[in-house]
């Protein structure tokens, strides 16, 4: 986890990682950039592990709750949230990451015409907010053929896409007898 790459203002990132490998990694930017100063995150998906992170600042400084006090927490259950915290941020200098930003968007519940001009809206945002201050957004392979469109929209916004998939298993043969 030391060889994670510096997070630089002016840049859109995206992680495209399975949830099993994103995790660890997304964990770790977080807590490297906590050491540092002050961090926000925008929690998308309903996933958010505190617990895994102080575990990463206790192993790097004894000072760890000092660094678990400069996040920046903000949870968006909503489309509508997700635009409105971005713009909120806007002028922001602070280190930005948001996880899991596709996921809020399958919700069969709003029109996807709607949908889809509100992502449009994010990803204007997040360009914005990645001119103040380095932004990591992550994402997952898509489950759904929406999804799959709003990672491709998500992709060519980013400047910088760190995509890992999963390692694939050897075959295993088995045995006979």
């Amino acid at each position: 986890m030391r060889l994670l790459p510096e997070l630089s203002k002016g840049h859109l990132y995206l992680l495209l990682a399975p949830r099993a490998i994103q995790r660890p990694l997304l964990n770790e930017f977080i807590a490297r950039l906590a050491l540092r100063g002050e961090v926000q995150v925008l929690v998308c998906g309903n996933r958010f592990h505190t617990h895994e992170i102080a575990r990463r600042l206790r192993h790097h400084t004894e000072a760890f709750e000092a660094a678990l006090g400069r996040l920046r927490l903000a949870r968006a259950f909503t489309i509508y949230q997700v635009l409105a915290l971005l713009r909120c941020q806007r002028d922001t200098r602070l280190p930005s990451l948001v996880t899991d930003l596709p996921d809020l968007f399958c919700d069969e519940s709003v029109p996807q015409a709607e949908r889809l001009r509100l992502f449009q809206d994010c990803l204007a945002e997040l360009k914005h907010l990645s001119s103040n201050a380095p932004t990591l957004v992550s994402a997952s392979p898509a489950d759904l053929p929406l999804q799959g469109h709003l990672l491709h929209l998500l992709q060519a916004a980013a400047q910088t896409l760190w995509e890992i998939e999963r390692p694939s298993r050897p075959a295993f043969q088995s045995r006979l007898f």
